[in-house]
């Protein structure tokens, strides 16, 4: 995944709930760090058949399950969403979170940034101890 379609799931995710925030997680949730180490491509690291197609997010606050199946019906695996850019949002409740350890959310780092016309939504990523734990 490359970070402008992380920024494009992460917003279709706000509109389609209408919530300001996704909180992001798995292995694409630090694109936005790697982008600012000048890495544009997950590509780098991994081959392109291996490149996760899906970002793992909850809606908002994750609390409200209405919105994780809104969202996964609109713009989740096998939606026209995902037939027309190759790509789709997997989202799930916190309940549904990895074996998170029960403190994440006080380690959650947030990366701005405003997306045209809807409002600024903040995207809440773990840190690296977490990933480590998604990713290992």
């Amino acid at each position: 995944m490359q970070l402008d379609q992380f920024f494009h799931i992460a917003r279709a995710s706000c509109a389609v709930a209408d919530v300001e925030y996704v909180v992001v997680f798995g292995s694409n949730a630090i694109l936005p760090w790697l982008n600012d180490l000048g890495i544009r491509d997950m590509r780098q690291f991994i081959t392109p058949e291996d490149v996760s197609r899906e970002l793992d997010l909850c809606v908002g606050d994750g609390r409200d399950d209405r919105l994780n199946t809104l969202v996964d019906g609109t713009i989740g695996e096998l939606s026209q969403f995902d037939e027309t850019f190759g790509i789709y949002a997997h989202p799930n409740p916190v309940e549904g979170l990895f074996h998170a350890p029960s403190s994440w959310q006080k380690r959650i780092c947030s990366f701005r940034r405003n997306l045209k016309d809807y409002a600024t939504c903040i995207f809440t990523v773990k840190d690296n101890q977490d990933l480590q734990n998604v990713i290992l």
